[in-house]
């Protein structure tokens, strides 16, 4: 995706829109991580490591709305998903950086968003120019996807269950995964709590909580994505057998 996030700060308006017009258990989550954004920015001056923490939760309560939307639409492995895990919440924003760098790689894909708020809606085209390869093809011609997660990811040699295990390893570096995800979900704890060492110190900035909160937007677009459709889309099923497989909670039947 170009410009992914200035893209989701633009929309960002239109999606705390068609918020108010979700089911309640998605709705709650969407709207407390949005007035947790706006809480940690005005305590910024004041306190910071509480600016921190409110920017923390209100990223993991935005994670928590996508996965009850997963939940109410019964996407098969959804019950696995624990809202009271931090760890399951703090991976959800370092596994959907994995998910854009495997869609598009570096940027050579593009995708038009557009977000309508009644009724809560995702519209994802795809211009035709860089697939068509034709000459004179109008810049303003789109392919407009039925389903806004409707698209499947294939990556040549690579089995069903591994799809999204490239795009991991790259986005955690020389990290180990498991060892990345746990010490997000305990970043609340370094800027509460005194150790040894001395006073618990947060170093977050406006910038910071910004970047929080572009994950933030991104876990709320797609819950209404899921949600504006009944059925099952395609990309949820995958992602969310990958997202399974990062936290450590696949089991054999899920992905049958």
């Amino acid at each position: 995706m170009s410009d992914e996030l200035g893209t989701l700060v633009q929309l960002r308006p239109t999606i705390q829109k068609a918020v108010a017009l979700l089911p309640p258990q998605v709705r709650h989550r969407a709207e407390n991580a949005y007035e947790g954004f706006a809480r940690a920015r005005t305590l910024l001056s004041i306190d910071r490591e509480m600016a921190s923490f409110r920017a923390i939760t209100a990223e993991e309560e935005a994670a928590s709305a996508l996965f009850r939307s997963l939940q109410l639409r019964g996407y098969p492995g959804a019950e696995l998903l624990d809202l009271k895990k931090h760890q399951h919440k703090a991976a959800a924003p370092f596994f959907l950086r994995a998910v854009s760098y495997a869609l598009v790689g570096d940027g050579a894909a593009t995708v038009t968003i557009t977000v309508k708020a009644d009724p809560p809606s995702i519209v994802v085209a795809l211009p035709v120019t860089q697939f068509s390869g034709l000459e004179n093809t109008p810049g303003n011609l789109h392919l407009e996807l039925t389903e806004p997660l409707g698209l499947c990811y294939t990556r040549y040699g690579t089995g069903a269950d591994e799809r999204f295990d490239h795009a991991v390893k790259r986005a955690a570096g020389d990290r180990r995964v498991d060892k990345l995800i746990e010490k997000a979900a305990n970043s609340r704890n370094r800027i509460l709590y005194a150790h040894d060492g001395g006073l618990p110190l947060s170093q977050v900035t406006l910038s910071g909580i910004e970047i929080r909160e572009q994950n933030a937007d991104l876990c709320v677009l797609l819950a209404i994505a899921v949600l504006q459709v009944e059925g099952h889309q395609p990309m949820a099923m995958e992602c969310l057998q990958g997202f399974l497989k990062v936290i450590g909670r696949q089991r054999s039947e899920v992905f049958t």
